[in-house]
Parts: structure tokens; C-alpha cells; sequence
């Protein structure tokens, strides 16, 4: 073999290490392996996790029926359960982010999304639902929780939303970056009093994160 003929050979070897060495790190979030969280409570109460997303069957001037399917179901054995999400069509597709995010940047107004919910069936009956968030009741200063969301292409979010409900102001801190496809991402309680609470919101995942049954 001709010097430089090898040269280019041990050239193209270590450009292609350098580049997979370098490249980011993309998290599967399609595939879900969830630990219930304190498993021996529940096990009299679920034997499967159904994944549904909701959408609008029909939809016209006059009205809208928004209706559920079940994307995909797992198993529940042993205090965990593990599923494999699929990608959704353009029809489940309902939520315009512009308006899930109102009053925040987002780089590409024509994304459209969805959400995911997690169901406890015990025969055939729903039990309850599972929330991935740090602790049981979200009351205190630093609980968190998670939500799953699937982008029919790239986009990124920041800034801040402010709304309204009977008795105190809800402001959201919003710093968030989703791929196409499946993405989950956190909301933080900064404060809790009674006149505002306060979240800041990211793809940051804590690491005492929990599934938890919610009846």
C-alpha cells in the first residue's frame, strides 16, 4: 500500500472518532422504564399502563369533540412497567405551541404538539394515573414535576408566562429546547404563597424524579 493511500486511510479513521466522540448526546425519550414509586401499595391496584394522548376527532365552526387513544400499553410487574412510545401522526398533532406557550419566544410558531398521559388499569378498569414528579404532593418550595411531549419538529422556547386563577398569579419561567419527536421536561415550584407561585421550566431532569399514583 502506497504512504499516502495510508494516510488517508489513518486520516479518515481519526476524523470519524473525533466526530462520534463530539457529537451530542440524544436521549431516547420514546422509551419509558418507570419504577412506581413505593410499588408494594400499588400492587393490588394496577396490572398494565396504557400511554394516551388526546386530540380533536372532530373539530368544525360550530364545535369540537376531543377524543382519546391509547398509543401503547405495558405490563406492570414487579413495581415497574416499561413502554414504547410511537410517533404520532399530523392528526393527533392538536396543540399550536404558540399558544401552549403565550407571551414566550418560540422559534418556530408552527409547531404543533401533544401530551402524554400515563393510566393505571387494574381488569380491564382505570385505578388512576402516574405523575413523574420528585415528591407526592408538589405543596413545597422546589417540587418538581415532569411532562412528556411530542414536537412535530425542532423548536426552542424562553421566557415568561403569566396567568390567572381565583385566588392567586401563576408565573412561569419557560428555558427549553425540544427535538422532533419525543421530549420531557420539568417544572420547578420557586415559591408557593398565596398570592403568586412561581415555576421556572426546563429539560433539566432531577435525579430523585418518581412515578407516583395519583387516584
Amino acid at each position: 500500500m502506497k504512504r499516502n493511500q495510508l494516510f488517508i486511510i489513518l486520516l479518515t479513521l481519526l476524523s470519524a472518532t473525533f466526530t462520534s466522540c463530539n457529537d451530542p448526546v440524544i436521549v431516547d425519550y420514546s422509551k419509558i422504564t418507570g419504577l412506581v414509586y413505593n410499588p408494594v401499595v400499588y400492587s393490588g391496584q394496577i396490572d398494565s399502563i396504557y400511554a394516551k394522548v388526546y386530540y380533536d376527532s372532530i373539530d368544525t365552526q360550530y364545535f369540537s369533540f376531543m377524543t382519546s387513544v391509547t398509543i401503547a400499553k405495558a405490563k406492570f410487574q414487579s413495581g415497574a412497567f416499561a413502554l414504547q412510545l410511537p410517533a404520532l401522526s399530523y392528526g393527533k398533532l392538536c396543540y399550536r405551541i404558540d399558544k401552549v406557550f403565550p407571551d414566550s419566544l418560540v422559534s418556530d410558531k408552527s409547531v404543533k404538539l401533544n401530551y402524554l398521559d400515563l393510566f393505571c388499569i387494574k381488569d380491564g378498569f382505570r385505578t388512576g394515573f402516574l405523575l413523574y414528579q420528585n415528591n407526592y404532593n408538589l405543596t413545597d418550595s422546589g417540587s418538581v414535576y415532569s411532562d412528556y411531549i411530542y414536537c412535530d419538529k425542532p423548536v426552542s422556547v424562553s421566557g415568561t408566562t403569566i396567568t390567572y386563577n381565583s385566588s392567586y398569579k401563576i408565573t412561569t419561567e419557560y428555558k427549553l429546547s425540544f427535538v422532533k419527536g419525543w421530549n420531557i421536561w420539568t417544572k420547578k415550584q420557586r415559591s408557593n404563597d398565596f398570592e403568586a407561585r412561581c415555576y421556572q421550566s426546563s429539560n433539566n431532569i432531577p435525579a430523585d424524579m418518581k412515578w407516583h399514583l395519583k387516584n
